[in-house]
């Protein structure tokens, strides 16, 4: 059965494979406080895809991504 739903996306998006990401982007948790800046203006101009993944991370920090976009998403103001 064919239904004529549509489906929406937002047309800008927020790529995460820097978050955590120390061997490409060099990235270290100190780094943390600018990306939740990062976040906030991303969610407060209107943001809704934010794109991640358990792989987005080097070494013992793969999943970091993740776990800074729940954060992020809890400490929203």
């Amino acid at each position: 059965m064919q239904t004529n739903q549509k489906i929406f996306l937002p047309k800008m998006g927020c790529g995460t494979w820097a978050w955590g990401n120390r061997l490409l982007w060099g990235y270290d948790e100190s780094m943390d406080e600018e990306l939740q800046a990062a976040f906030n203006l991303c969610v407060s101009s209107g943001v809704t895809l934010f794109d991640t993944g358990d792989s987005y991370g080097t070494g013992k920090l793969n999943g970091r991504s993740e776990q800074l976009l729940g954060q992020f998403s809890q400490q929203y103001q």
